[in-house]
């Protein structure tokens, strides 16, 4: 994983150190990276004060494809955080909010109607100290994921889909 102009950029193998279980990430158009847009140092790889994002990605799932990020409160008192799946679509724009203990790792997930190659799916993690009052970090991220991964997370819900 190495920055470039405030953006991270992560080769799939690297990913899948970080990710086991999840679909392997294969940006589409053979550039073997995927790619993170972020406003704040708390995207995966990098620095904050406030929360890590960890294991993140696509999965296939009964009921279709999910968008799954995991989030670590890094702080030694409570914090609420809220994630904001993005994406258009019946299913692709979820709000979730969880108090998250001192060294506590959440994971937030948010169902997809399906996935598209080379389709922007925009995450916002916005997080505020336990009183609910202050914001204290902001996270935006841009998943984009190529055209051999949405295959593979299409053939993961295919095989899960009851009487198969």
């Amino acid at each position: 994983m190495h920055w470039r102009r405030g953006i991270i950029v992560s080769s799939a193998a690297a990913l899948l150190l970080v990710m086991p279980g999840y679909a392997q990430m294969q940006p589409s158009r053979g550039s073997g990276k995927t790619v993170y847009n972020m406003e704040s140092g708390s995207a995966p790889g990098s620095r904050s004060s406030w929360v890590e994002i960890g294991r993140s990605g696509a999965v296939g799932t009964p009921s279709g494809p999910e968008i799954r990020i995991a989030v670590t409160n890094k702080q030694d008192r409570p914090l609420r955080v809220k994630v904001l799946f993005e994406a258009e679509g019946k299913n692709g724009k979820c709000e979730r909010t969880r108090e998250l203990k001192p060294k506590e790792i959440v994971n937030f997930s948010c169902l997809q109607d399906s996935l598209e190659s080379d389709r922007s799916y925009p995450v916002t993690i916005e997080v505020f100290k336990a009183d609910r009052k202050r914001r204290v970090d902001v996270v935006r991220l841009r998943y984009a994921f190529g055209e051999r991964e949405v295959a593979q997370i299409e053939s993961q819900v295919a095989r899960m889909k009851p009487g198969r």
